[in-house]
């Protein structure tokens, strides 16, 4: 593994609402920039005080479900957002986050995010925080 792989860790593979295994029967692993874009998600999606050990992780963004009519809230949701992403010690910087209300259900809506991991490029990222799909 590289050096550069060692900036984002290495977490248990969690896709469709469980963990995965492998062929051998062991918990399934990921790291690299797809542990950072299922940790990011994992935060966008924690409701904040659902985790007793850690207490003020979490944007809860689902919370915002059917509640972006208002100015306040769409300013609220972002403002979370960006509170949680500089938590993350993965990302050196945030250059933007905005959402796009679906639509067909213009209750949800995804996030898209800028940006600059330690050590890369600012990368654009798209996230659904309604599907079950993770990574």
């Amino acid at each position: 593994m590289s050096k550069l792989n060692d900036n984002f860790l290495i977490d248990l593979r969690f896709t469709g609402g469980d963990f995965n295994t492998t062929n051998t029967g062991d918990l399934d692993t990921i790291d690299g920039l797809d542990n950072l874009r299922q940790a990011i998600m994992n935060r966008l999606i924690t409701v904040p005080g659902s985790l007793a050990h850690r207490p003020n992780y979490g944007a809860g963004v689902k919370r915002f479900q059917n509640a972006l009519s208002s100015l306040d809230q769409q300013r609220k949701l972002l403002l979370t957002i960006q509170e949680q992403l500089e938590q993350e010690t993965r990302i050196e910087e945030i250059t933007g986050i905005s959402f796009t209300q679906d639509g067909v259900n213009p209750g949800q809506f995804t996030i898209q995010l800028k940006i600059k991991p330690v050590g890369l490029n600012e990368l654009d990222e798209e996230f659904d925080p309604f599907k079950q799909e993770v990574v």
